[in-house]
C-alpha cells in the first residue's frame, strides 16, 4: 500500500515495460477512454487534471484532446510511475503535459481546471466517493469529471464457442485470485458503483456505459495483451501464495486460447470496464 491508504503501483522504466504499457492501452483502454473524453466533451484549451495518472496513457491522450493551448497535470504517488510517464511525453514530444508525485487523496494544489480524469483508480481507494469529493474543489463550476473503471470479481475472459481452458481459467481466477485482489484492497466491482460514487460525492447522476474488446482476427493485438495479462496476474497471485492451477500453464495459456478461438471461427472477450462522466454543479462547491 502507498501513502493514504492508495494500493501501490511498482513500474520498471525497462523497454519491455513500454511495450507492455502499449498493448494494454491499445487493445483495452485507448479506444473507449478518448470515446469518453469527446463525449464527456474534452475541448482544446482545457486544464485537465488526471489523477492517479500511473505511466501516464490517460494524461498523454488527455493532451491530445487539450492541444497546445491547453494542458494537463498527471500526478500519483509512485515517483517510479511518475519518471516513467515523464519519460513517455518527452518521446511522444508533447509539451503540454506534466507530472508530479502526490496522493490524490490529499492533494492540495491550488489550480482550478477545467476537467477531472482518472482510469482504474478508484478501485484502489478505501473511499472513492470521499476521494472524489475532496478532489471537486479543483474543479470549476460546469467542469467534467470523467472516469473508466475495469472490472474485477466476475469471469475475466469468454470465448464462444466454449473453451475448457478458458473455463478452467475463470474458475481459478474468481475462486482465488478475485478474493486475493480483494484482500488487497482493491474494490474491483466499483465500475459497477460509479452512479453511487458520483452521487456521494456531490455530482448529479453520470452518464454511464460498458466496454469490452472482443476479437477474432489471427494478428489481433488482444492475443499478446492475453499473455502479458495472464503472466501477470500469475506474478500477483504468487505474492499472497494463490498460484494458478496445474493444468495452466501462464506462458503458452494465450497461444492455447488462441488456436481454439481461430479453430473454431470463434472470437474471446476480454476484460470488461465501465465509464461515467459528469459536469460539476454549484451545488458541489
Amino acid at each position: 500500500m502507498a501513502a493514504g491508504g492508495q494500493v501501490g503501483y511498482p513500474l520498471a522504466q525497462s523497454e519491455e515495460e513500454m511495450r507492455r504499457l502499449a498493448v494494454q492501452a491499445e487493445v483495452l483502454h485507448t479506444e473507449p477512454t478518448r470515446s469518453l473524453f469527446q463525449q464527456a466533451g474534452l475541448a482544446p484549451g482545457m486544464r485537465i487534471l488526471d489523477v492517479g495518472c500511473g505511466a501516464g496513457d490517460v494524461s498523454l491522450l488527455a493532451a491530445e484532446f487539450a492541444g497546445p493551448a491547453g494542458g494537463v497535470v498527471g500526478i500519483d504517488t509512485s515517483q517510479a510511475a511518475i519518471q516513467t510517464a515523464q519519460l513517455r511525453a518527452e518521446r511522444a514530444g508533447l509539451r503540454n503535459v506534466s507530472f508530479t508525485q502526490a496522493d490524490l487523496q490529499t492533494f492540495a494544489g491550488t489550480d482550478e481546471f477545467d476537467a477531472l480524469v482518472g482510469r482504474s483508480v478508484l478501485m484502489y481507494l478505501p473511499d472513492p466517493s470521499a476521494a472524489l469529493r475532496g478532489l471537486l474543489p479543483r474543479v470549476r463550476t460546469g467542469g467534467i469529471v470523467a472516469f473508466r473503471e475495469v472490472l474485477i470479481g466476475e469471469p475475466f475472459l469468454e470465448a464462444v464457442p466454449r473453451s475448457e481452458l478458458v473455463d478452467q481459467f475463470n474458475a481459478w481466477y474468481l475462486e482465488r485470485q478475485a478474493p486475493a485482489q480483494e484482500a488487497m484492497g482493491i474494490n474491483g466491482q466499483v465500475g459497477l458503483h460509479l452512479h453511487e460514487v458520483f452521487h456521494d460525492a456531490g455530482l448529479p447522476a453520470p452518464r454511464m456505459w460498458m466496454h469490452s474488446p472482443m476479437g477474432s482476427e489471427p494478428d489481433w493485438p488482444g492475443w499478446e495483451y492475453l499473455s502479458q495479462q495472464v503472466q501477470m496476474i500469475e506474478s500477483l497471485g504468487q505474492r499472497v501464495g494463490v498460484a494458478p492451477p496445474g493444468g495452466i500453464d501462464t506462458a503458452t495459456f494465450a497461444d492455447k486460447v488462441r488456436a481454439h478461438v481461430l479453430q473454431w471461427h470463434g472470437v474471446l472477450r476480454l476484460q470488461r470496464g465501465v465509464q461515467a462522466w459528469a459536469r460539476k454543479t454549484a451545488t458541489a462547491d
